[in-house]
């Protein structure tokens, strides 16, 4: 968000959406050319090719809500937390190597970030087999977007209020 939409008068939760909408815009475009290109370019063929786009969308509306949300409200230091969680979550994910034979912390990792649900998501989809182990993937999917925008709504919040450091230059006295 701008410092311009910041100062309107405009409620909180529409100075948070609009600045997370072009993010969640280009993770929709982001999933669609990924999914065209491993399905055409590369001749994946997923065993539900629909839903796997679907749920791309889902997963990079999550994360962008999320990181969103944590930068809003920690500010500049956000970009280091969401810098040690992106490194924490390729790590513990198990899309490189399985996640069962990494160190025990890692193992909870992969239980509570997002992209371990993303990374158990995509097999099911891409491999088919039994789909009941979906609906909980979603939903926590879900409640990362939801996390990251009420993240984003109380950072809103508390840059809409004023201080003299935002003040541009900022005033002596």
């Amino acid at each position: 968000f701008t410092l311009r939409a910041l100062a309107s008068n405009a409620p909180a939760w529409k100075v948070a959406l609009g600045g997370w909408l072009p993010f969640a815009v280009v993770a929709a475009a982001q999933a669609t050319l990924l999914t065209a290109v491993v399905d055409f370019a590369l001749g994946l063929d997923p065993a539900h090719p629909l839903l796997m786009w679907l749920f791309l969308m889902l997963g990079g509306t999550a994360f962008s809500a999320l990181i969103q949300g944590i930068i809003s409200l920690l500010g500049t230091s956000g970009k280091f937390v969401v810098l040690i969680l992106l490194i924490l979550q390729l790590v513990s994910s198990g899309g490189t190597f399985p996640w069962q034979v990494t160190p025990a912390a890692f193992q909870v990792a992969h239980q509570i970030l997002p992209m371990g649900y993303m990374v158990t998501g995509m097999r099911h989809l891409i491999y088919g087999g039994d789909m009941s182990g979906i609906l909980p993937i979603v939903l926590g999917l879900v409640g990362y977007t939801l996390l990251g925008a009420v993240l984003n709504l109380l950072g809103t919040r508390k840059n809409m209020t004023w201080r003299l450091k935002t003040l541009q230059p900022e005033i002596t006295v």
